[in-house]
C-alpha cells in the first residue's frame, strides 16, 4: 500500500482540517473528497486528507467560493492526469 492510500480516520481529517462533520459531509456530497465506501462506512485516505486541507485553505484562507473551489479542483485533476500521461509516454 502506498503512503497516499494509507487509511486516515474521519476524526483525524476533522481535527487537522479544523472543520465540523457537517462541512466534511458537504464536501463529500460535492465530490470534492471521495472516500472509498465499505460496509462499515466511508474509508478516508491521506489523499482525502490532503484534499480536505486544500479545500479548507481555498475556502477559509483565500475566501474562494464553492464554484471557484470546484474549478480549482478540476484543474488540479487535469494537471495530475497530464502528468500521469507524460510519465507513461516517457516510460515507453
Amino acid at each position: 500500500m502506498s503512503a497516499l492510500n494509507e487509511v486516515v480516520s474521519v476524526q483525524d481529517i476533522l481535527d487537522r482540517a479544523g472543520v465540523e462533520e457537517g462541512v466534511l459531509s458537504h464536501w463529500v456530497q460535492l465530490e470534492w473528497i471521495c472516500p472509498q465506501q465499505s460496509e462499515n462506512g466511508p474509508v478516508y485516505t491521506r489523499v482525502d486528507l490532503s484534499r480536505a486541507l486544500l479545500v479548507r485553505d481555498l475556502m477559509f484562507e483565500m475566501e474562494v467560493n464553492e464554484a471557484g473551489v470546484d474549478v480549482a479542483l478540476q484543474l488540479i485533476e487535469q494537471v495530475h492526469g497530464l502528468r500521469r500521461l507524460l510519465l507513461a509516454m516517457r516510460d515507453r
